[in-house]
């Protein structure tokens, strides 16, 4: 979904965590954060749990955001 990296972006820039530590708790590299911020980068099923948690989303929170999106598209 395109909204999902710049949503994430957001709600980072929102709470005032720097990249390096959404990089260090999903141990990737900071050009990965960006990619996936940009949306350039998708983020597969398997990782989705796991980047939620790095931004402090709950998994019923992206539900939510995922019906308001869908609702607008």
């Amino acid at each position: 979904e395109p909204w999902v990296g710049p949503w994430l972006r957001g709600l980072r820039e929102k709470s005032g965590t720097p990249r390096e530590e959404i990089a260090a708790l999903l141990a990737r590299e900071l050009s990965a954060v960006s990619r996936i911020e940009t949306g350039a980068s998708s983020i597969s099923a398997d990782d989705l749990p796991t980047v939620l948690a790095a931004y402090g989303v709950t998994p019923a929170r992206f539900a939510a955001e995922a019906r308001k999106f869908r609702a607008a598209a």
